[in-house]
């Protein structure tokens, strides 16, 4: 899948654009890979959001921006390196854009970890913020504000099921038939989301 590929290469918002679209398809189709594209989503949309949070934390730190592009340096550097190397592997086993990928990897690892000390110095100010998966809704991919769950026990936002049960009476993950007497009040998930829209009105609406 492209939107995987882009991913791995750290070109998240691309990537979402791939994976909403091929979702969008798999639910008009019925498909059985809409729960595993559903994921590709949900990973797309956190690497996107992560992507911002550095973005931010950067801004208000310019020490921890300095470090933070040194270690960028040096990871194009070495790609750099790779791409001026004379590759010749008739097997296939050496693959550049895996070994590309392995090195964004690495460097994504220790912008975490730099992240991370900074974090625990001084957690309210650089602590990266991030959505709980159990909060998303698995059709919009938004926080949920009044979700119910179906008998096979999937949670959805109620407004969002309802709108796709009028085009399909199938559960959009499972396939399985779903009617709108299936479904049941998630109260203590709807609990859970307002009190956690409530502590972080500030940026949760964002997400």
């Amino acid at each position: 899948m492209a939107a995987q590929a882009l991913i791995q290469l750290s070109r998240p918002s691309e990537a979402l654009g791939y994976a909403h679209t091929a979702y969008q398809l798999a639910v008009a189709q019925n498909s059985k890979s809409a729960t595993d594209v559903a994921n590709v989503v949900l990973e797309a949309k956190k690497q996107r959001w992560r992507k911002q949070e550095r973005n931010r934390i950067d801004r208000d730190n310019s020490m921890l921006k300095q470090m933070k592009e040194l270690v960028k340096r040096d990871s194009e550097r070495k790609i750099l390196d790779l791409r001026e190397q004379q590759w010749d592997s008739p097997s296939g086993e050496r693959d550049l854009e895996s070994e590309i990928a392995v090195i964004r990897e690495d460097a994504r690892v220790q912008m975490d970890e730099l992240e991370n000390v900074f974090a625990r110095a001084d957690p309210q100010r650089y602590k990266p913020r991030e959505v709980p998966d159990y909060l998303m809704d698995s059709i919009s991919f938004s926080i949920m504000t009044d979700p119910v769950v179906t008998k096979n026990g999937h949670s959805y936002d109620r407004p969002v099921i309802m709108d796709h049960l009028r085009r399909s009476n199938t559960d959009p993950l499972t396939r399985e038939p779903l009617s709108v007497s299936d479904l049941r009040p998630n109260l203590a998930l709807k609990q859970v989301c307002a009190e956690f829209l409530e502590e972080n009105a500030g940026w949760a609406v964002d997400y």
